[in-house]
């Protein structure tokens, strides 16, 4: 019996994932422990029936939205740290738009134009964990 076949196999995979990601483990991270790439770890998710949280590729990034996010409190772009590509930031934090985890609360004057700032958009948007199921 492959572990498609197996019901057992998914839900053991989902739990442990659930596991791996409360201590704020990346994707990358995650799928070496399961001994496999990242695309992979991307398969058995969405055959499972998820998908990933991870905000971002870069595992700082996505620990500190995701830190952001949990705290509730506005913040910008300068609350990253300072070794982070502003690239990445960026893209991270329009992922969590788009997602709907939250949303643009104002501006701030900066020496480059505006600078969004941002909040949690709902506050049970971090209380079911960090995976939803795919519908």
């Amino acid at each position: 019996m492959s572990a498609d076949e197996d019901p057992d196999y998914y839900r053991v995979f989902t739990a442990e994932y659930n596991w791996l990601r409360s201590f704020r483990m990346s994707d990358a991270a995650i799928a070496r422990h399961f001994k496999c790439s990242g695309d992979v770890l991307m398969k058995r998710l969405q055959r499972a029936g998820l998908r990933s949280e991870a905000l971002s590729p870069d595992a700082e990034v996505d620990a500190a939205l995701q830190g952001f996010i949990a705290e509730g409190k506005p913040f910008d772009s300068w609350a990253f740290p300072l070794a982070a590509d502003p690239e990445l930031v960026k893209a991270a934090i329009t992922v969590a738009v788009r997602r709907g985890l939250i949303t643009r609360v104002g501006d701030r004057k900066g020496l480059k134009g505006k600078r969004g700032i941002y909040q949690r958009s709902r506050p049970s948007a971090s209380a079911g964990g960090l995976i939803q199921v795919v519908a």
